[in-house]
């Protein structure tokens, strides 16, 4: 697969799925690499592309990505951030994992954190897997899965 044919082939799906919301926008490839290519979308109506906890952000990606599976038979890993969204998201939910783990290591017991989508999971036990005294693990099944942090000592 072909980094410029994959970059003109999302800028096109993306300025045809913008373009119908009417609104004004900036698409800019921040980062390409083997595994992912990232996408900074700068609007000043970031509210009606991020929605809900970011779900509608999510949702733009996700379809995104389905486009490009559909066209290229391959899986093309696109990562979406709209106006840093995703970059603030990520500094707080490293927050919340160093704040968690501080937590279960003190009362020594395990610490549950609020139901999360596979990415924000994926973040949180990066996170604790690089800080001593605790693990993590995820539990519970589709919306209610969640990340459980564990004390190594319980």
């Amino acid at each position: 697969m072909d980094q410029n044919d994959i970059k003109n082939k999302i800028n096109e799906k993306l300025v045809e799925l913008l373009d119908l919301l009417g609104i004004k926008y900036e698409i800019e490839f921040v980062e390409t690499d083997a595994d992912s290519i990232k996408i900074e979308i700068k609007t000043e109506q970031s509210n009606l592309l991020i929605g809900y906890h970011g779900e509608t952000l999510s949702s733009l990606q996700h379809i995104l990505n389905v486009m490009l599976y559909k066209e290229f038979k391959e899986q093309a890993r696109v990562v979406i951030d709209i106006s840093g969204y995703r970059q603030e998201r990520e500094r707080k939910l490293i927050e919340l994992a160093i704040s968690a783990s501080d937590k279960a290591r003190f009362i020594n017991k395990s610490v549950a954190l609020y139901p999360m989508n596979s990415y924000e999971r994926k973040i949180i036990h990066e996170k604790v897997s690089t800080l001593d005294g605790v693990s993590s693990i995820s539990e519970g099944e589709g919306y209610s899965r969640r990340v459980i942090i564990v004390p190594e000592s319980s």
